[in-house]
């Protein structure tokens, strides 16, 4: 009866802490995720297997090192770290947003120059076709036609359908 819930406490600890560390997604690496999570498995089976034997303490010592050593192999052998794209992604994702951010902030704006900062500060996170007509309407308002026809071109440049900026350049650009 002791042997028996010796094996079921190892059992059910080694399978609860695969389950909660294999739902971890913020570690540094594939490498580390393999170490931990096979270590843990080895080591709830040696127990395991340890306790059928009599000495489920040293099963799973042993099983911790090889579980931990087959976990490394096999994110070795996996290929690419996968957790960099995700990290690049959320860096342009938040970039766009706060891109977006201030694009919002530039429409708001009480005064021309607080929206040609904010607009400037849109482009710079993340050049969009609006914000360079935006921008191109400001310059407009404020006498420069030349800069003015020049954002329009360069926000056609990222979007060659963009309507405004192609009505803003048409009307814009031939006069005088």
């Amino acid at each position: 009866m002791v042997l028996l819930r010796e094996r079921t406490v190892a059992l059910l600890v080694g399978a609860g802490l695969v389950l909660s560390l294999s739902g971890c997604s913020n570690w540094e690496s594939r490498h580390t995720k393999g170490v931990a999570i096979g270590g843990l498995a080895g080591g709830g089976l040696g127990a395991l297997a340890g306790s059928a034997l009599g000495s489920w303490g040293w099963g799973a010592v042993i099983g911790v090192g090889a579980g931990a050593l087959a976990g490394y192999i096999i994110a070795e052998a996996s290929g690419p770290d996968a957790s960099e794209a995700p990290r690049r992604m959320s860096d342009e994702a938040r970039a766009e947003g706060e891109s977006d951010k201030y694009f919002v902030q530039a429409r708001k704006a009480k005064t021309a120059a607080e929206s040609e900062y904010y607009l400037k500060r849109s482009i710079e996170l993340k050049p969009t076709a609006a914000a360079y007509n935006n921008l191109g309407l400001l310059y407009l308002q404020n006498g420069e036609r030349e800069r003015a026809v020049s954002m329009w071109e360069m926000a056609l440049d990222i979007d060659p359908a963009y309507v405004p900026a192609k009505e803003n350049l048409s009307r814009n650009a031939k006069a005088d």
